[in-house]
């Protein structure tokens, strides 16, 4: 996949990403960060590396997406370094977003130069990275090997992560007013929930009962993609997760829903009709050209 990276500053709208006015400083959360998110997607690990190296130890976001890289090349190489190497980043990264966020509790900056009006956006950012960071781990650990310990682990570590992004949950809610929050953070939001509920959607109704124990959500494919959807389209593409969102939205369009199991699922929930199926699939198909284009 190639992408054009001149285009990447680009300026959010005028009625987003405002507080009283006052247009919220979006570089910490867009400019200084998606540029190095599209060199992982345009396959250029070592660059992208290098692009977060300078405040991978100081900034979640930058480190979360340093080891990120490693998660990547993990799965593709299968190899036992890359894997060790990405389970100590996103262990690195755990430490250090939970102590920002013991800061952003107390109302100081633990990064300096944020200005009084971007606290809770951060706040709400190092949140949700501590999320991904748990999902991440959770799914390394789950793949590195086969031990009941190492299972059960990466179940509890993915728990975790579903409970950070569900303490957020309120600022998806469309009847609330969430114009003082960066729409740019939101999207990252609707990425994380709107993973959880599409994969929770189609696991089998006994691992469903088991999931809904331990404390995970009842899975709601309908609304998993939607978010997912809505943080792919999110102005112009340029969420730092619409390239993670528009894989889930071609998987669940090309393998997820053509799988028994999937269509049983979508059935009984009664999310899928001529519409929504013509629907997905246009979208789809949009996704799949603009990611190899």
């Amino acid at each position: 996949m190639t992408t054009s990276h001149k285009d990447i500053d680009v300026v959010l709208n005028p009625s987003e990403g405002t507080e009283g006015g006052k247009q919220i400083d979006d570089s910490f959360f867009y400019k200084d960060v998606k540029k190095g998110v599209d060199l992982m997607w345009d396959n250029k690990f070592n660059e992208a590396e290098e692009f977060f190296v300078p405040t991978k130890d100081t900034n979640p976001r930058h480190a979360l997406h340093y080891a990120e890289v490693r998660v990547m090349r993990s799965f593709i190489s299968e190899s036992h370094l890359d894997r060790v190497k990405a389970l100590e980043r996103l262990y690195f990264v755990i430490e250090l977003a939970e102590s920002h966020i013991k800061q952003y509790e107390k109302g100081t900056s633990p990064l300096p130069g944020v200005p009084p009006e971007s606290l809770k956006n951060r706040h709400l950012d190092t949140k949700i990275v501590l999320g991904d960071a748990y999902v991440m781990l959770a799914a390394s650990q789950a793949l590195s090997e086969d031990s009941t310990s190492t299972k059960l682990k990466a179940a509890f570590n993915l728990r975790r992560g579903w409970k950070v992004y569900e303490q957020e949950l309120s600022h998806l809610d469309p009847s609330k007013d969430h114009s003082s929050y960066d729409p740019i953070v939101i999207s990252c939001l609707k990425f994380g929930a709107g993973l959880f509920y599409l994969v929770l959607s189609i696991l089998p109704p006994i691992a469903q009962k088991a999931a809904s124990w331990v404390g995970f959500p009842k899975g709601d494919k309908e609304l998993g993609l939607r978010y997912l959807k809505e943080c792919y389209e999110f102005n112009n593409h340029t969420s730092l997760r619409a390239y993670f969102a528009g894989l889930m939205v071609v998987l669940n369009h090309f393998y997820l829903s053509s799988t028994p199991l999937g269509a049983q699922n979508s059935n009984n929930n009664s999310n899928t009709s001529e519409d929504k199926s013509a629907e997905n699939q246009a979208i789809a198909q949009k996704i799949m050209k603009r990611m190899t284009s």
